[in-house]
């Protein structure tokens, strides 16, 4: 049985430099129509994803900020926060790396304080988020959701010096991408949200097949019932998923020819 079709955005569903394929807001309404759903499970803001999606935002829904943030049926739930005095030593931490740059996510907006105008384009421009740059970061009295740092030559350069600091404490620390680190607090994944959102929609997580790239989708990709790892996933990514893929529309079109042979949500098999 199928009931929701589950991916990753960056490195998955979105390629870097590409445009997300308007195929797959297709899909989404067919599978719909048919009894499966469809969810958007990201690193990224929740605002981002909702633009990104904007012809089917309310026809799906969307973990986001690895697992921080959840949205279903146009209610945001906030499930962590990261300790103050915590976070505040991270950004320290990054603001001491001339090639480090922060992200600051809170349930609303995104925050950075950087000269870096390559970054300040990069998120604004580029990929799209809600940024405000602030003179004092560690200043802001906001909560702290996550922190994202980013290193454009590349973040196996700054990885190791954060987990060594921070790892073996309540946070976890996990690549996100080729120019991402991403921090959030250790019982928030993916995957753990996601089972909070399986819950709440009667939906056993056999029945469920998800798409990743990233180790923070690890979670993500052990939960579902099959699971992929798109070709050009981070080395190691593949050992938590069932099967490798090109990308996710490749085998949901597969999917598709299924259902128009005759199967249905009840009788569909992995």
């Amino acid at each position: 049985m199928l009931q929701m079709i589950i991916s990753d955005i960056d490195g998955t569903l979105l390629k870097s430099g590409e445009p997300l394929d308007p195929e797959i807001f297709r899909l989404i309404r067919f599978f719909k129509e048919r009894g499966v759903l469809f969810c958007a499970c990201s690193g990224r803001p929740l605002s981002n994803l909702l633009r990104i999606f904007a012809p089917v935002r309310d026809e799906i829904y969307c973990v986001a900020e690895n697992g921080t943030l959840l949205w279903a049926d146009n209610e945001l739930t906030c499930l962590s926060h990261i300790d103050r005095a915590l976070g505040q030593a991270v950004m320290k931490k990054a603001l001491e790396n001339p090639d480090c740059d922060i992200l600051l996510a809170t349930r609303d907006m995104s925050y950075t304080q950087t000269e870096n105008k390559e970054y300040i384009h990069y998120v604004r421009d580029v990929i799209d988020y809600d940024l405000t740059v602030v003179d004092d970061i560690l200043s802001l009295p906001v909560d702290y959701i996550k922190i994202a740092i980013c290193n454009f030559k590349g973040i196996r350069n700054s990885f190791d010096d954060f987990f060594k600091d921070f790892a073996s404490g309540p946070l976890s620390v996990v690549t996100s991408g080729n120019i991402w680190l991403d921090m959030i607090p250790k019982e928030i994944n993916k995957g753990n949200t996601l089972r909070i959102l399986l819950e709440k929609l009667g939906i056993d997580p056999n029945n469920t097949i998800a798409f990743g790239d990233e180790f923070n989708d690890i979670e993500m990709l052990s939960l579902a019932g099959r699971s992929y790892a798109v070709e050009t996933c981070a080395k190691g990514v593949e050992k938590y998923a069932d099967r490798i893929c090109k990308n996710p529309i490749e085998v949901l079109k597969e999917l598709e020819q299924r259902f128009l042979r005759g199967e249905t949500a009840e009788t569909i098999s992995f």
